[in-house]
Formats: structure tokens, C-alpha cells, sequence
């Protein structure tokens, strides 16, 4: 997930269990591992299995990153952090909300004993360290924005690629004009000159989705397309049937 969706989790996750007893896995009450648990459940969907004790999933989480305590390490939000036996024999586990390097902001549960979740500030004394979801930077996926093409302008496309092709393959592109533009008589067509009346129905309804803009040095009026649209099948008819 992304960075942005990881901290709406979290953030989520605080409001919904503020100042609640949470005890995931029905044994002994509020612990702080319930804490964890849960968060395992909502936010990192990996397995709740039986880790240990607080201590114990320092050394028993290979899904998550492992960072040790430093000097000048600072945990992120969402980060599990852990302590050491130094603060009792089963250690202690919570949920980072902000961090400096001298103190952080945690969520806890049964800390002091029996309290229920609720944020405590601490220091880094008898800190192992802290683990952190992975793959939580994949990048944004942006759609970029469908261009917005007249199809009117689209034929133009059309006609301006029929007539480069003309010029080496007439015969060809011969019957393909004639399919295309089906409203040109072929009784109007003759060797040497071509006399062609196109009627405006070619720009409005004979149109191909191309996703190409042309011409946006300024806007088309329908006169514009009208012209273009004429002057194109001239030349290619020209090109198509000349001596």
C-alpha cells in the first residue's frame, strides 16, 4: 500500500480503539500484545499467530523490517516498538503516533498495569528497537486524464495518414478512400480532374477514434473542418488518379 494509505489506517486504528479494551486474542484481558495483534488484523493483514511475549517479537516478526535502536534513530508512525527486559521480565510493545530523537509518542494498552489503549510519551531507555511494515512506499498510481479529442479532428488525422500512404502505395489506398468515404460518387471521379463535393455528414458522422490532437495552435471552427476535410480528399483523389 502507499505511504498515504498506511497512515489513514493508522490513524483509524487510534480512533477506533482510544481509551478500549482491546483483547484480541481472549487470554489474560487487555495486554499490550493485543494491541499488536490487532493491528497485525487491520493494517499489515499478516498473521496474528503466537509470537512470545512483548520481548519475544523483536526476534519473531520475519515479515516485518527490523530497525535497531540508535542514537539517532527515529521510529515512524505505525512503527511496533519494543523494549527490552529492562522494563520488566516479559518487556513491552506499542505503537508509534510521532517521534524525536530524545522521545516518542505511543499507543499503548496495560501500561501502566490494567490500563486500557491510550497514548503515553516516552524516552528510548531500555528500547530495542522497532519493526515496520513492508512494502508500505509502493508508489501512487496516477491514471493520467483522457485526452479530450473532437473526433472531427480525429478524421482530419485520418485523412492527412491516407494521403501520406498515397503517395507511395495509390492502388492500395485506392479502395481503401473509396470504403472510408462512401459519400463521394464515384461518378464524380474522373482521370484527370477530380470535381468533389463533400457534404458536411462526413465531418459529423464519418469520424475514426484516433488520440491525436492537430491544429491546437488555435481553435477549429466547423468551417475550419469543412475546408480542411475537402482540401485533404482533393489531394488524396488527386494523388490516387492523376496521370
Amino acid at each position: 500500500m502507499t505511504k498515504n494509505q498506511f497512515n489513514a489506517k493508522v490513524d483509524a486504528f487510534f480512533v477506533r480503539w482510544d481509551n478500549q479494551v482491546l483483547d484480541y486474542d481472549k487470554v489474560y484481558g487487555g495486554q499490550c500484545v493485543d494491541v499488536i495483534k490487532q493491528f497485525f488484523a487491520d493494517v499489515l493483514l499478516i498473521d496474528t499467530k503466537p509470537r512470545g511475549n512483548a520481548v519475544d517479537y523483536w526476534a519473531n516478526c520475519p515479515e516485518l523490517e527490523k530497525i535497531a535502536n540508535t542514537p539517532s534513530g527515529v521510529p515512524q508512525l505505525g512503527d511496533i516498538i519494543i523494549w527490552g527486559t529492562g522494563i520488566g521480565q516479559y518487556g513491552h510493545i506499542a505503537l508509534v503516533k510521532s517521534a524525536t530523537t530524545t522521545s516518542f509518542q505511543s499507543f499503548d494498552q496495560n501500561y501502566p498495569l490494567g490500563s486500557k489503549c491510550h497514548f503515553v510519551t516516552h524516552n528510548y531507555k531500555n528500547i530495542l528497537g522497532w519493526l515496520r511494515g513492508k512494502n508500505i512506499n509502493d508508489p501512487e498510481v496516477v491514471t493520467p486524464p483522457t485526452p479530450q479529442v473532437d473526433p472531427r479532428d480525429a478524421k482530419i488525422v485520418d485523412l492527412t495518414n491516407q494521403l501520406a500512404a498515397c503517395q507511395n502505395k495509390p492502388v492500395e489506398v485506392r479502395e481503401v478512400i473509396k470504403e472510408v468515404i462512401k459519400e463521394v460518387p464515384v461518378d464524380k471521379i474522373v482521370e484527370k480532374e477530380v470535381r468533389v463535393e463533400v457534404p458536411v455528414e462526413i465531418i459529423k458522422e464519418k469520424v475514426i477514434e484516433i488520440p491525436v490532437t492537430v491544429y491546437r495552435d488555435k481553435e477549429l471552427t466547423d468551417e475550419d473542418r469543412r475546408q480542411i476535410t475537402v482540401d485533404y480528399i482533393k489531394a488524396i483523389f488527386s494523388k490516387i488518379f492523376k496521370k
